[in-house]
């Protein structure tokens, strides 16, 4: 993940009418938010979100507000805002609180700025900035500061940013899947193949052959589809700690896991490099999960 990329989105202004279709699409963001907190921010924009995502997500996010009849935008790290320096930044998974405009004196304002609170990224509390640490777009208290550098240091993560799983270890979930799914078509359509056989005509010997081809189509789209849809992952993907999530973290739906089955059709015609491609992406994607958006993450 390329935290360099990572910067403010900036919601200005949402659209009368529009409020509830907003806060329902931060609502399925920023799920350790309250939705009554949401709603709030929301009537009392210009808000500004910030979630340690890269870039090219933060505007798809961006994108999405502005359909939604939002007034957003993405401000990159490196690039100074006017409009949204006064509020402080929150933890990824928060929506931070908008602060007070400065004031004209010079004087006054630095003293303001000196008194900024904002919300702890672990605790979710409020303290001085002049006495948090601030890492990674996030702030975090004195008190949390040592358990939160002991988290970095054991996992090489922080809570909410998505741990994507490497291309061996999806090999390896994808070789159980396959026995797993083998097993069942070979005894389907072996046993029905056996009886129509018996019968020693073109017909049965048709219908055998029809037979075995919607078992080979269908069974592995349900398998997949329906593993994937209610548990986030299929049985050889459980076994290896792995899960399948939407760029943003989300679940994904049952109609979504069924186009990444058929996607992944793609990704084995052309030589399996759609496969491959995993091994050399910054998120670890095949091309089935650019295709469909989704990722593959440690649980």
């Amino acid at each position: 993940m390329k935290t360099q990329n990572i910067g403010k989105m900036v919601l200005q202004s949402v659209n009368q009418g529009k409020e509830a279709q907003v806060i329902d699409y931060l609502a399925s963001l920023f799920k350790k938010a309250s939705r009554d907190q949401i709603e709030a921010l929301v009537q009392k924009a210009p808000v500004v979100l910030i979630k340690g995502i890269p870039e090219q997500q933060a505007q798809k996010i961006v994108a999405k507000l502005q359909e939604l009849g939002g007034n957003a935008k993405f401000i990159p790290a490196s690039s100074p805002d006017k409009s949204s320096s006064a509020a402080s930044p929150a933890s990824p998974d928060k929506i931070s609180q908008p602060q007070a405009a400065p004031a004209a004196s010079q004087t006054d304002s630095a003293s303001k700025t000196a008194r900024q609170a904002s919300s702890c990224s672990q605790c979710k509390q409020l303290h001085a900035q002049e006495d948090m640490l601030f890492y990674n777009d996030m702030w975090v208290c004195a008190a949390c500061k040592s358990a939160f550098v002991q988290q970095i240091k054991e996992s090489g993560k922080i809570d909410g940013q998505l741990n994507y799983a490497g291309f061996w270890i999806r090999f390896g979930a994808k070789f159980i899947d396959g026995i797993i799914t083998g097993a069942v078509v070979f005894l389907l359509t072996m046993i029905p193949s056996f009886l129509l056989g018996m019968l020693g005509t073109e017909q049965s010997v048709l219908i055998s052959s029809m037979l075995s081809i919607i078992i080979n189509i269908i069974l592995p789209a349900i398998y997949s589809t329906w593993f994937i849809g209610k548990f986030a992952a299929t049985p050889g993907k459980m076994a290896c700690g792995l899960k399948v999530v939407m760029y943003d973290g989300d679940r994904v739906s049952y109609g979504c896991a069924l186009g990444r089955h058929f996607a992944e059709w793609l990704s084995s015609i052309i030589l399996l490099i759609g496969y491959i491609m995993a091994a050399f992406d910054d998120e670890k994607r095949t091309l089935h999960d650019r295709i469909c958006n989704t990722r593959v993450v440690m649980k």
